[in-house]
C-alpha cells in the first residue's frame, strides 16, 4: 500500500511540473524584452540628421523606422521589425535601395538587460547588428561584417534619446 501511495505521489509530482522546454521558451521570450523595451522611443544620431524611432506593438512585436531630416523633409531610410517566432527573436529589416528592396532577417544571438545582438552569417553586409542601451538617454548601435574588399568592417552609431 505504501509503495502504491509513493508511486502515485511521484507520478503526481512529475505531472504537475512544467516541461523544461516551456520554461526555456518563456525565459527566452521574456529576457530580450528588457532591452527592447529600453529601446522604445525616438533617438537622434550624433550626426544630427539620422533618427531611429522604436515602438512596441505588443509583447512579441517591435517596430523601428530609420529616417533622415534634410531641411524640412523627412526621408525614410530603413524599416525594421523585431518579433518572436519559431522559438527565436528575429530582426527583419528593409533598407532603401539595398537587397533588391527585399527584407533581410537576422536572429537574436546574444542579449542581456542592456544589449542585444542579431546575426545572419549568410548576408553580405552586415552579418551582425548590435544595440546597447548605455543609459536612459544614450544608445549605441553597430553593424559588422565583411566589406567589399573582404575585410572586417564595423560602423558605429551613437544616439541620444529625444523621448
Amino acid at each position: 500500500m505504501i509503495r502504491l501511495i509513493l508511486s502515485f505521489l511521484v507520478l503526481l509530482l512529475f505531472a504537475c511540473k512544467p516541461a523544461q522546454d516551456e520554461n526555456y521558451e518563456d525565459e527566452f521570450m521574456a529576457k530580450p524584452q528588457i532591452v527592447l523595451d529600453e529601446m522604445v522611443g525616438t533617438w537622434k544620431n550624433q550626426d544630427g540628421i539620422h533618427f531611429e524611432r522604436w515602438r512596441k506593438v505588443d509583447s512579441t512585436h517591435y517596430l523601428s523606422d530609420v529616417y533622415i531630416v534634410e531641411s524640412k523633409d523627412t526621408i525614410l531610410q530603413e524599416v525594421a521589425k523585431v518579433y518572436f517566432s519559431d522559438k527565436k527573436w528575429n530582426f527583419e529589416n528593409w533598407v532603401k535601395d539595398q537587397n533588391n528592396n527585399q527584407n533581410v532577417i537576422f536572429s537574436a544571438a546574444t542579449w542581456d538587460d542592456r544589449n542585444i545582438a542579431f546575426k545572419n552569417p549568410s548576408h553580405d553586409f552586415p552579418t551582425e547588428i548590435h544595440y546597447e542601451v548605455i543609459s536612459d538617454s544614450i544608445m549605441t548601435a553597430l553593424i559588422l561584417g565583411k566589406n567589399d574588399l573582404g575585410k572586417s568592417d564595423t560602423i558605429h552609431f551613437k544616439y541620444r534619446r529625444l523621448n
